[in-house]
């Protein structure tokens, strides 16, 4: 629970500041990276618990989710910018594959 609250407690900036300042700072962005990929390795994400090949999952998402935001950008001619693929990489490791689609699929 403290894992949970420390990174949303990030996300909840992280999205008050875009909301005013359209931007994603890298002082939140990089570090929440590391926070994450130390969680995840000692098995203690709250998310990814007692699933099978949690610390793949996480990997792959984490590197799969900022690809994917990249592509999509360029292909759709968006407006994407560095801070979102940087949260998108804290993102993956924190949600694994199946929650991160799960969360790209769903429209707000």
């Amino acid at each position: 629970r403290v894992i949970l609250g420390i990174y949303l407690g990030a996300l909840m900036v992280l999205a008050a500041t875009d909301l005013d300042q359209r931007l994603l700072p890298d002082v939140i962005t990089l570090p929440l990276i590391p926070f994450v990929l130390v969680v995840v390795v000692l098995g203690m994400d709250p998310l990814l618990a007692g699933k099978d090949l949690a610390l793949v999952s996480a990997v792959a998402a984490g590197i799969g989710a900022p690809i994917v935001l990249l592509v999509t950008d360029r292909l759709f001619g968006g407006a994407l910018g560095m801070g979102d693929v940087k949260l998108a990489v804290s993102l993956g490791l924190m949600l694994g594959v199946s929650r991160l689609l799960a969360g790209f699929l769903v429209k707000p």
